[in-house]
């Protein structure tokens, strides 16, 4: 039970043949260590899109994962590991398109806290997922980009678990992002479980795709930095008053603000020239907001064996912001449901 290995060959046929496979395999060592070697590929033909979801095809990857651990109680701790990952991954003409380092360390302490650091850096490669957008884009370079954030959990065994994520990226033209997450799950009783989730992801970008301007003379692609905001808050509550009783909710309020400056047209393909652009003078203003809201609150009673009544609301509430209107837009679809479930014995 040390080497192990597993992979998947598929085709598909929407139209035209597509072939894709993925294939990984590792050594696990029982005291101290362990890697594994991954490949995989989608070719451009590839489409599995009327069975699932597939987020894009035309592209190859590989990595190398190396671990050291300890799962042995030694002083303070009952266990830690450091892992160093490699990965790549190749798009459109073979070009590269991820080049990533990363390094991710967890420590568990014999009080049951856990404390993680994790390290990435993404050196200089490519992008080419707008031509998936429009094939009148172009791939352009991009920049080495660094991220690192910290986690810490308290003892999961207890009434009162707290979680703390924080992390911050950094680039030379894009600037600086952060991170961070706060959690608490709470049980005061056994049948019950609270939750709170509050996060807040400030994320900038140095070339965010805006649009494409096609003119008897020339073809304008336009780009532009952007900055986004987005605050979270996760609520959850599982109560089960009796095996036959049972009511869970969740409540998500979402806010998201997405702002766009210093609009350019990129001058050359595989490249990270631009010229200034004054897209706003003849195009609307491409900033918006978003504040929705979503939940879905779910009473179970089994009134008989094998006979269920399900009572459920469920919010869907969407607010959106066009900077271009100065106004808000509001669209609501709330819905109550009752379902029944009865058993019959013949």
């Amino acid at each position: 039970n040390r080497l192990f290995s597993n992979g998947q060959i598929v085709r598909s046929n929407a139209n035209e043949s597509g072939d894709a496979f993925r294939f990984n395999i590792g050594y696990k060592n029982a005291t101290w260590w362990e890697s594994r070697f991954w490949l995989g590929s989608y070719d451009d033909k590839f489409d599995i899109n009327d069975l699932g979801y597939l987020k894009r095809n035309d592209m190859t990857w590989s990595g190398l994962m190396f671990k050291i651990r300890r799962l042995e109680p030694i002083g303070y701790l009952l266990g830690s590991s450091l892992e160093v990952k490699i990965n790549k991954k190749w798009g459109i003409n073979d070009i590269l398109i991820e080049d990533e380092l990363s390094i991710e360390t967890w420590t568990l302490f014999k009080n049951y806290w856990r404390f993680g650091i994790e390290s990435e850096l993404k050196k200089a490669a490519y992008d080419d997922e707008d031509i998936f957008r429009d094939d009148r884009a172009w791939i352009y370079a991009t920049e080495k980009f660094w991220f690192n954030s910290f986690w810490v959990k308290s003892d999961r065994r207890k009434k009162f678990i707290l979680s703390i994520t924080a992390g911050i990226g950094n680039a030379k033209l894009r600037g600086k992002g952060y991170y961070s997450q706060f959690e608490i799950d709470y049980k005061p009783i056994d049948p019950l479980n609270l939750s709170i989730e509050l996060t807040k992801d400030v994320s900038p970008r140095y070339m965010q795709f805006v649009d494409i301007i096609e003119n008897s003379n020339e073809i304008v692609r336009i780009y532009s930095n952007s900055k986004q905001t987005t605050n979270q808050i996760q609520l959850r509550l599982d109560w089960t008053f009796s095996p036959d009783l049972t009511f869970q909710g969740y409540f998500q309020p979402f806010y998201a603000n997405i702002g766009y400056n210093n609009f350019s047209n990129l001058l050359e393909p595989e490249t990270m020239k631009l010229a200034s652009y004054d897209y706003l003078s003849n195009n609307e203003d491409p900033n918006f907001k978003i504040d929705n809201k979503v939940g879905t609150f779910v009473l179970r009673w089994e009134y008989k064996p094998g006979s269920t009544i399900f009572i459920v609301y469920n919010i869907n509430e969407n607010r959106y912001f066009s900077a271009e209107d100065d106004e808000w837009s509001k669209e609501s679809n709330n819905a109550f449901v009752i379902k029944l479930n009865y058993w019959l014995k013949i």
